[in-house]
């Protein structure tokens, strides 16, 4: 996880309030959930303090009626129901990401799947330009056009939540994803954040932008007990002009980004649960501690999990008040009423990240829909717009120094 100094200032504030945007990235290490996480010993003071949300989801504007119906939902679960929504079920899956589901009421949870360049692992579907591409060809007709086609594709697997647009900023050069993402110029990737994001949703599935701001670069980014921690400090005006301008703009909002979306953490990312929870995040994906440690399930019968039973017994407890608990499944939950995901035509998950097979154990897991339509038309046209070939007319190149004049 990224971790500021826990000295109070108005930066710190700005920094702590922002990164509740998109999917955070963090380090995570197995640990039994009643204790607090301590950290190695003479990095004492790189932990951050709790860092409580200024205030529940509000349902402003646009938002006013799908929260609304969140929050009907939600009245009508039990404790163990909205843990349930929060917390993944790990490889149990059909998804790289998958809640709990809510038997009693056919609810069948939600499912999160890769990536900001098309369906992950599945076939008969199509591997979109990556995100640098379409920014190089500075067309918002086209960035908006391979949002909606890669929404479209997701949908029709099955997806809730698509994992993408990558919208950091790729500070660092040699960082291994800064493909992912529209490049370094925060107004660019901005426009371009913002069109993918209109354009994935306008086919009703939910677009996760991340990863969260100052995630920018990849070595390192967890930690260790025998590596320090990269710290991401940035000055509050930096943060406003460059780092959180791509956030914003896919957000379009106004006190301080007032995201009124739900927050993912990165895969295995959490590190404590009562203190994420209070931080804001809102859903732990995959569910278990740490890749090797599967999660039964339900995860409210797990304790393999920082959330699930863990949370559960946190909230009876008193370590995390069920308010936040409803307000984190009242944000997913508005989101998926938002989009119309509970119109009988959305289409079921009908495919498994898991295998390439049609049966597993003898039941029917991927129904290899094709989902491609006419999208190569759309690959094609970008590809040849973000290419730009230069013209040796008066042979400039090779550059020689022959040719150069001194005074």
């Amino acid at each position: 996880m990224y971790v500021y100094p826990p000295s109070p200032s108005p930066q710190n504030e700005s920094r702590r309030r922002s990164r509740l945007v998109g999917v955070g990235a963090a380090h995570v290490r197995r640990r039994h959930h009643s204790r607090p996480r301590r950290a190695p010993p003479g990095f004492e003071e790189w932990i951050s303090p709790i860092v409580v949300p200024a205030k529940p989801v509000a349902g402003d504007a646009d938002w006013r009626d799908a929260v609304q119906r969140a929050r009907t939902f939600v009245k009508g679960l039990s404790l163990d129901e909205k843990v349930n929504l929060t917390t993944g079920v790990g490889t149990n899956g059909r998804c790289v990401g998958n809640t709990g589901e809510i038997t009693r009421l056919k609810f069948p949870g939600i499912c999160l799947q890769d990536s900001p360049l098309g369906v992950r692992f599945t076939d008969f579907a199509s591997a979109f330009p990556a995100g640098i591409n379409v920014a190089t060809t500075w067309d918002k007709d086209l960035i908006y056009q391979r949002g909606v086609a890669m929404g479209s594709e997701h949908r029709g697997k099955g997806v809730n939540v698509q994992l993408g647009p990558m919208t950091n900023m790729g500070r660092v050069a040699a960082g291994g994803r800064n493909w992912e993402g529209f490049g370094a110029d925060p107004f660019l990737s901005g426009v371009a954040t913002a069109q993918t994001v209109k354009g994935v949703q306008s086919t009703g599935v939910i677009a996760s932008v991340k990863h969260y701001v100052g995630n920018e670069q990849e070595h390192f980014r967890g930690g260790s007990e025998a590596a320090q921690v990269y710290s991401s400090n940035i000055d509050d005006r930096t943060m406003h002009e460059l780092y959180s301008w791509p956030f914003a703009e896919a957000i379009q909002a106004g006190e301080e980004l007032d995201f009124q979306g739900f927050v993912v953490s990165d895969w295995a990312a959490m590190i404590n649960g009562v203190q994420t929870a209070l931080a804001g995040s809102d859903m732990n994906m995959p569910g278990f501690f740490a890749y090797g440690n599967p999660v039964e399930p339900n995860p409210d019968n797990t304790t393999s999990s920082w959330w699930g039973s863990a949370l559960i017994e946190s909230v009876r407890n008193g370590s995390v008040p069920e308010a936040r608990v409803d307000d984190m499944v009242t944000r997913t939950m508005a989101a998926y009423y938002k989009l119309n995901q509970d119109d009988p035509s959305y289409p079921a998950t009908n495919f498994y990240s898991n295998s390439e097979d049609t049966y597993v154990d003898g039941v029917l897991v991927n129904e290899h829909v094709n989902v491609q339509a006419d999208h190569y038309k759309l690959i094609r046209e970008i590809g040849s717009a973000s290419t730009v070939l230069l013209k040796n007319t008066h042979n400039a190149l090779p550059l020689s120094t022959k040719n150069i004049k001194r005074k």
